[in-house]
């Protein structure tokens, strides 16, 4: 089974649903009223979703074989849509709350969205200024150092951004 949180107002959710339904996906829909039930005892809940204003779009995956999440996945991004808050079964997760694997799940792809900002900058620097702004060049590079390195913390990556805007290397957004 399949658990589908999409916000209330989610420009995608009925084409998220229509997606699901071509591959014969059981799925639940959640709302707000499901955050603090354990995610197995939300299968076998007949409680229907109130709203669901909290979170963005998220898809909980228990039983969706993988070749079928690719499948998916790849017809969604066809149609211009791409769910970046999605999580499959664990032996852990399935115990804790679903407010709790929603929120480790957002903080993963806030971390994954700063780096991406981050690469983006490091990939399209100013060329003159990096010839002639020793300090542009090295917070250039402790950037890209900090993007190779997979163990950097977030809060590392957030130290750089803000170090990017307070010198001015980078338009707040």
């Amino acid at each position: 089974m399949i658990l589908v949180y999409l916000k209330d107002d989610s420009p995608y959710k009925e084409e998220i649903l229509s997606t699901l339904k071509k591959y014969d996906s059981d799925y639940k829909v959640v709302g707000d009223n499901h955050l603090d039930q354990v995610i197995t005892s939300i299968f076998s809940s007949e409680e229907k979703p109130k709203q669901s204003q909290e979170f963005e779009d998220f898809l909980f995956l228990d039983t969706m074989r993988p070749e079928v999440i690719q499948q998916f996945s790849k017809e969604l991004m066809q149609k211009g849509i791409r769910l970046g808050r999605v999580a499959v079964r664990t032996k852990n997760n399935v115990s804790w709350t679903l407010r709790d694997l929603m929120e480790e799940v957002e903080e993963e792809f806030q971390f994954f969205q700063l780096r991406e900002k981050l690469y983006d900058v490091i990939l399209h620097p100013d060329k003159d200024r990096l010839q002639k702004d020793a300090r542009y060049m090295h917070l250039m590079s402790e950037t890209y150092a900090l993007l190779e390195n997979r163990t950097t913390a977030k809060k590392d990556l957030e130290q750089a951004w803000s170090l990017l805007e307070k010198e001015k290397l980078i338009n707040k957004k």
